[in-house]
Formats: structure tokens, C-alpha cells, sequence
């Protein structure tokens, strides 16, 4: 009878269950990752307080590990909003963490099922169609325009640019498997990363699909992007909202992962893109947590500070979404068991 009666209680907690990744399915996600994050804690890591766009103000740290279990700190910027790593890998221990596979390994573990070329080229797939027949009537740019695709992974999105428009494409990776993909679909692929990458050509379309929350630097990616588009071109790029992710999986210490060194929102990015010269013509909705940004050249400009009641409300928001996902219910009736369970067994011990 109290197993039945534990099994009825479990489905009504079951009703109530609101975030994805609940504090006993990340539990079980970095038993999963914690041989690769062994392996990984090996690279050089550095820490930096500051914010990389507003070096000089103040921030709040906001959690103290990752999704995959890696003791860093995330914090918010209380000048511009950013999100960003305070501890982090170095530059060339980051390009170690994609050219020898071990992104690919830690969301494999993280996720449970293996990250082939063929899954990710799925979901590539799938992204560039809805993004084209978005972006469709938003590109005024010749057949022969070039068109460089920054973070291109398998080339796929840059094929379908090219077979869409007629643009002369090239792909810049960081991953050596991904960059031999690109080039079998018979573009221009180099391995490398923006900050490292030097070329004296201009391209009339620049493309960053699921890449600004990856680049080591971002003052200077974009500055650089700015560099290298023509006067009359057009820069695209998409953002993961971190509110909107927290909002529907848990809080920062669930959010949060080495990989994405700084993740923007809604409300900041356009301000942070005008910063450094690039202004946002036209903004798309890709996905609940997924914003679009075409930008042409302007003027460089000064990021006023973002509202203080803003920045106090998200970091409100942070400990509201933290205490509700500390009482989610128990994803499995055998973690309610041992909900029940390990607080009787803390007493005997003691």
C-alpha cells in the first residue's frame, strides 16, 4: 500500500513539473560527463573578472559550475547585461577542445547519444532551410557575391547559400572532421578560428549561425567582422537567449557550459552590435530561445548602460528559477524513493 501510495504521489508531483533538466536528471548528466571533464580540467584555464565588452564595471556572479560539472564561475555584466564566463579555458586550450573532439565528446556524454557528422549535419539541415526561406527577400546581393560563413561547421549552410543564391562561399572551422566535411561538398573550407584567421579579401554577406556564444574574444570578432565585410554588405547573426534557456531548462549552473564563453539576449545584443559598428537593420525570431540579427555598417557608438531595475530583475529572476528548480519534483519514482530515503539514512550515520 505506501508503494502505491508513493507511486500516486509520484504522478502528481509529475503534473507540476515545469523545467527540462530537473536536479536529478543533471545529476545523472554529470556522472555521464565527469570522465571527460577530468580529462578536460587538464587544459590551461585562465580567470577573468571582467566583462569583455565593459571591462571597467561591475558584475554579479551568478552560478559557480556548469551544465557538464566544471567548477566555473558564470556571471552577468551590471553595465550591458552580458552573460560570460569568469573562468574559461585559454585561446589555444579552446582550439585543443575542438580540433581534438572533445566539444563533440562532452555533448555526446552529456546527452547520451553520439554527436556524429551525420547529427550534426541533421540539425544543420534543418536550421538553413528555415533560414533561407527567412532571409530569402532580405539579401540583395548578385550571383558571384562572396559570402564567408564564420563557425561553418560541416558546410552545409554555406552549400545552401551558394545552390540558393549563387554566392561564392567559403567556411571557417575550428574542427578538423567538420572542415573535410565542407569540403567535400566541393567549397572553400579552412580550419581556423576568426580571431586567428588572416585575409585580405571583402565579402558582401557574412554569416555566424550558432557561433557568437562560442568566440574566445568578442570585442575583437566583431571588429574584425566589421573589417572584412564590404561597404555595401550584410552581416547575419543569431543568438541564444540565456533568459529564455533558464526560463525552460533551470537555472545558470544548468545553462551555463564551457563551450559558450558569453551568451547575449534580446534586450542587449542589438545595443552591443551598434558598439562596435554594426547596425541591426532586421531582426528575426528563430526559435522560442533563438533570435536572428541582419546588420549593416554605421558609425561605431558608446553602449549606454543597460536599466538598473533591468539588471536587478534578471539577477531576481535567477534566484527565483534557482529555488524552483531546487523544488522540482523527482523526474523517476526511484529518485522520490530516494528523496525519502537518504535524509533517514544522514540521521542513522550521524
Amino acid at each position: 500500500m505506501y508503494i502505491r501510495y508513493i507511486e500516486t504521489k509520484f504522478k502528481e508531483f509529475s503534473l507540476t513539473q515545469k523545467l527540462l533538466i530537473p536536479p536529478d536528471k543533471l545529476r545523472e548528466m554529470r556522472k555521464r560527463c565527469q570522465p571527460i571533464v577530468k580529462r578536460l580540467c587538464e587544459l590551461d584555464m585562465i580567470s577573468e573578472t571582467a566583462s569583455p565588452i565593459a571591462p571597467n564595471t561591475s558584475s554579479t556572479v551568478v552560478a559557480v559550475s556548469d551544465r557538464y560539472g566544471f567548477p566555473i564561475r558564470t556571471a552577468i555584466c551590471n553595465h550591458t547585461g552580458l552573460i560570460y564566463l569568469v573562468d574559461h579555458f585559454t585561446q589555444e586550450a579552446y582550439s585543443t577542445f575542438y580540433k581534438s573532439g572533445g566539444y563533440r565528446d562532452l555533448i555526446t556524454r552529456f546527452k547520451n547519444y553520439q554527436q556524429t557528422i551525420e547529427v550534426v549535419e541533421l540539425a544543420q539541415r534543418r536550421y538553413t532551410q528555415k533560414l533561407i526561406n527567412i532571409l530569402r527577400d532580405y539579401l540583395y546581393k548578385p550571383v558571384g557575391a562572396k559570402l564567408l560563413d564564420i563557425g561553418g561547421s560541416t558546410g552545409l549552410t554555406a552549400k545552401a547559400f551558394q545552390d540558393a543564391f549563387g554566392y561564392d562561399v567559403t567556411v571557417l572551422e575550428p574542427a578538423p572532421n567538420e572542415v573535410m566535411a565542407a569540403k567535400r561538398l566541393g567549397i572553400n573550407a579552412v580550419q581556423g578560428s576568426i580571431e586567428t584567421w588572416e585575409t585580405d579579401q571583402k565579402y558582401d554577406v557574412i554569416l555566424m549561425c550558432r557561433t557568437i556564444e562560442h568566440v574566445f574574444d568578442l570585442p575583437y570578432t566583431l571588429v574584425k567582422i566589421r573589417q572584412l565585410l564590404a561597404d555595401d554588405g550584410v552581416f547575419f547573426c543569431d543568438i541564444v537567449d540565456y533568459f529564455d534557456v533558464c526560463r525552460r531548462e533551470g537555472p545558470p549552473q544548468v545553462t551555463s557550459k564551457i563551450d559558450h564563453k558569453q551568451w547575449l539576449c534580446q534586450e542587449n545584443t542589438p545595443a552591443i552590435l551598434k558598439t562596435y559598428g554594426l547596425n541591426v537593420k532586421h531582426s528575426f525570431m528563430l526559435a522560442v530561445d533563438q533570435i536572428g540579427y541582419l546588420t549593416t555598417l554605421s558609425e561605431t557608438t558608446y553602449m549606454e548602460p543597460m536599466p538598473t531595475d533591468w539588471i536587478n530583475e534578471r539577477i531576481r529572476f535567477f534566484r527565483q528559477i534557482e529555488s524552483d528548480w531546487m523544488a522540482q519534483p523527482p523526474s523517476s519514482f526511484s529518485e522520490m524513493v530516494w528523496r525519502k530515503i537518504y535524509p533517514i539514512k544522514k540521521k542513522l550515520i550521524r
